[in-house]
């Protein structure tokens, strides 16, 4: 089984960056995207309940920072992204919790966001905590890799 994400996060990808960096290059990511993933986003037919494959999020990162040309924007979009998602008493809580403690909640919430697969907190101390992430079909922790602040495709199996 392929890795799969929330369609809420797919979804929420072109609205942050029309917010963040305007119509023209929102539009022109869009035109980037496989066929498949834009016409699910503009008719709407990804489901902010459904699951879909990882590689449309990685799609997702990968237009946005080839449009932009900006170096590692994935994670600006991940930060943006976070900071509207975090709303009323979610973002107190983050802002009150040590990045520890959030850490160790995010663990038991993670499956709720992608399946298959586990993050768990593997060590702990003052200022750092490290997390794991695993994968029955293939290596979560190559969800995501940043090749001088480029997305790049995980390794085959």
């Amino acid at each position: 089984m392929e890795s799969e994400i929330k369609g809420q996060s797919l979804r929420n990808y072109p609205i942050t960056l029309r917010a963040i960096r305007g119509d023209d290059v929102a539009d022109r990511m869009l035109e980037l995207l496989s066929p498949e993933l834009r016409s699910g986003l503009e008719m709407g037919t990804i489901l902010a309940g459904g699951w879909y494959p990882v590689a449309f999020k990685r799609e997702l990162h990968q237009a946005g920072a080839k449009v932009t040309g900006e170096p590692g924007f994935a994670r600006i979009m991940g930060y943006e992204m976070t900071q509207r998602d975090l709303v009323g008493l979610y973002r107190t809580f983050v802002r009150i919790a040590t990045p520890r403690y959030v850490l160790s909640i995010a663990s038991r919430i993670f499956s709720t966001y992608f399946r298959p697969g586990t993050m768990r907190v593997v060590e702990r101390r003052s200022g750092f905590v490290k997390v794991e992430l695993s994968d029955d079909s293939a290596s979560a922790t190559a969800w995501w890799q940043a090749e001088d602040g480029d997305l790049i495709e995980p390794p085959q199996q």
